[in-house]
């Protein structure tokens, strides 16, 4: 039997906001990349105490916005190895 916990079955107007840091482990993004979000306006977040915490109308927000692949974008980083990184490299003059 699935275990279904309260704030489940609350509507998202009643849901406590949840903490930054258990937003990133249940979402499964790096710390660099929540706070990127952050400072860009994608990810919005309530500070508590000294504390980030992130609304539970924003977690549903987000995710709506992660399914409908807004942040979706192209991996910029080079190739590693193989012949594609030989050919991008400079030859050197002799």
């Amino acid at each position: 039997m699935k275990q279904t916990f309260l704030t489940e079955l609350l509507p998202e107007e009643l849901q406590p906001p949840m903490a930054l840091d258990a937003f990133i482990e249940r979402m499964g993004i790096s710390r660099a990349a929540a706070y990127a979000w952050r400072k860009k306006g994608i990810l919005r977040t309530l500070p508590i105490c000294g504390k980030q915490y992130v609304p539970a109308k924003e977690i549903v927000a987000f995710n709506r916005r992660m399914e409908a692949g807004e942040f979706a974008g192209q991996h910029h980083a080079p190739p590693r190895g193989g012949k594609d990184a030989k050919a991008a490299q400079p030859r050197k003059a002799s």
